[in-house]
């Protein structure tokens, strides 16, 4: 048993003590060199190097294609535009050509870009793809992506959605990306009552429904008539037509579930009542009786024949 006089003096002198203290030094210095030796390569590719491509000169795509073959990442940077140097191609890059980089290092490329004309993308919803094709292509750009939607239209091929927008302001040569529609569903959907809405909220209702709407015509502040009418059974994709002017004579009105369905009344021409002759008075206690109307044709004759003596006193 150790004297606890002695105290930490015995300790340092223990042969135990070293041996122990030299262990943990020994794993530390081994754990520190096996993480430089062997993690640390692995972590950040010691060894492991590439060239950067020069890719001045080249245009934006071409560049970004080259760095991407080389293992690197690329990333645009526009300048303004310099009219004393090359347009449309890269003009500088960083890190330059020719350094020794670790593979996926990020490199940029700055391209003088020369301002674009702007166009105005052209509204194509409802046109087949052939057309849209056309009108797109007419405003000096270009078709994008063209992809199956899933809303029901009457015919097979009709754009449901493009973006951008009609509308938009987009540089020259900009894509731009269709959705077409498979043409009918098979379930039959009820029309929606849409009168009184907005043409926007209308056609949003209604697609919501599952049937197609389009009426470029309808630009008035509410929906005052549509056809068919509300409640009418269709087949998915089949369209409704809103409207926004006065409903013409004979036009199909929409009906209310809470209105009275049954048809109006056709007027008829009012007849001429003949008129009642007044009463006469009844005549009163003062007035005398009425003479009884006189003849202007002769007595009749006597039933005896000829003329009657004089009767003698």
């Amino acid at each position: 048993m150790r004297d606890p006089r002695l105290g930490n003096d015995s300790l340092l002198a223990s042969r135990h003590f070293w041996i122990r203290a030299g262990g943990l030094v020994a794993a530390g210095i081994l754990v520190v060199v096996l993480f430089n030796v062997a993690l640390m390569p692995l972590w950040t590719r010691h060894g492991v190097e590439t060239n950067v491509p020069e890719v001045r000169n080249m245009n934006a795509d071409d560049a970004r294609d080259a760095l991407a073959a080389a293992g690197l990442r690329a990333e645009l940077r526009e300048q303004p535009f310099n009219p004393n140097l090359p347009a449309d191609v890269v003009v500088d890059q960083t890190p330059l050509a020719g350094a020794a980089v670790k593979p996926g290092r990020r490199i940029y490329y700055y391209v003088n870009a020369r301002p674009r004309e702007m166009v105005q993308v052209p509204d194509v919803l409802s046109r087949s793809e052939g057309v849209a094709r056309a009108d797109i292509e007419g405003a000096r750009l270009m078709v994008g992506d063209v992809e199956v939607d899933s809303v029901h239209t009457p015919y097979e091929g009709t754009v449901t959605r493009q973006v951008p927008r009609g509308g938009h302001q987009v540089p020259i040569g900009s894509r731009v990306t269709l959705w077409i529609s498979p043409g009918l569903g098979r379930d039959r959907v009820t029309v929606p009552d849409v009168t009184g809405l907005s043409p926007a909220e209308a056609r949003r209702v209604v697609r919501e429904a599952g049937l197609w709407v389009d009426s470029p015509n309808a630009r008035g502040n509410d929906v005052t008539w549509q056809e068919p009418r509300a409640g009418t059974r269709l087949r998915e994709g089949e369209e409704v037509r809103i409207h926004t002017t006065p409903a013409p004579a004979g036009a199909v009105r929409p009906v209310r579930p809470d209105s009275d369905t049954r048809p109006p009344r056709t007027p008829q021409a009012e007849r001429p009542t003949p008129a009642t002759p007044a009463p006469e008075p009844a005549p009163t206690p003062d007035d005398p009786a009425p003479a009884p109307p006189q003849s202007d044709a002769p007595p009749p004759p006597d039933p005896g024949g000829g003329d009657k003596p004089p009767l003698e006193d």
